[in-house]
């Protein structure tokens, strides 16, 4: 029985914006940078369960994201192949309180630039 370890007492759990604030700042800041695709998916699809939730968010909690979205126009035309994960952040970002109407400009330019037409399905990129 010499060998018993203890373990430090659990921290009182955080409330729901807290955690929901940790886990957006990790999501969008701590497991890859912003350039990366897998950066694209992960926070599009994080952006799209709080915007679909019930979830109440602190407005603290998107500024996380301001400076992706002061960058979207460049972003979209640098990286126009992932535009459906460019597209899908701003609406949800502006459907959750950050900013307002890049993401109408930015449905536009897609559409005068034909990027859904440009697109392969995998028999034709085999």
């Amino acid at each position: 029985m010499s060998n018993i370890i203890s373990f430090p007492q659990r921290i009182r759990p955080l409330e729901e914006a807290g955690r929901i604030g940790i886990l957006i700042d990790c999501f969008c800041n701590r497991r890859r940078t912003t350039e990366d695709v897998f950066w694209l998916k992960e926070n599009a699809e994080l952006l799209n369960l709080l915007e679909t939730s019930t979830v109440t968010l602190n407005t603290s909690d998107l500024t996380h994201y301001q400076n992706f979205y002061d960058s979207l126009e460049h972003r979209l035309c640098f990286f126009p192949q992932y535009y459906r994960f460019i597209l899908s952040l701003a609406l949800d970002l502006e459907a959750l309180g950050l900013g307002q109407g890049k993401s109408a400009k930015l449905c536009e330019w897609v559409v005068d630039h034909n990027l859904v037409g440009a697109e392969l399905s995998d028999l034709q990129r085999a």
